[in-house]
């Protein structure tokens, strides 16, 4: 039987939609991205799942699922604060 993990991903200081996000799924190789509302849906074969949460310039994240039924998981996403140095 299948089912379908969906939701929101959003920056977590202004709540700002991220729109491109992506979601991979590690155990299938396969994922989704979220469209222009920041919205996903990946729909799967019941088990046991884990999750990556990713965005350009925030840290990803990672979350475990076992998939028994629809499940909504909306994401907030951290900055991933980078410090550039200069050239010398």
């Amino acid at each position: 039987m299948n089912y379908t993990i969906s939701g929101y991903i959003r920056d977590k200081a202004s709540a700002e939609l991220l729109i491109g996000s992506t979601v991979f799924i590690k155990e299938t190789g396969t994922g989704a991205q979220a469209n222009v509302y920041g919205f996903y849906s990946i729909t799967l074969p019941q088990g046991k799942y884990t999750l990556e949460y990713r965005s350009v310039g925030y840290a990803s994240q990672i979350v475990s699922v076992e998939l028994i039924k629809n499940e909504e998981i909306n994401i907030d996403l951290s900055s991933d604060e980078v410090e550039l140095r200069g050239i010398r």
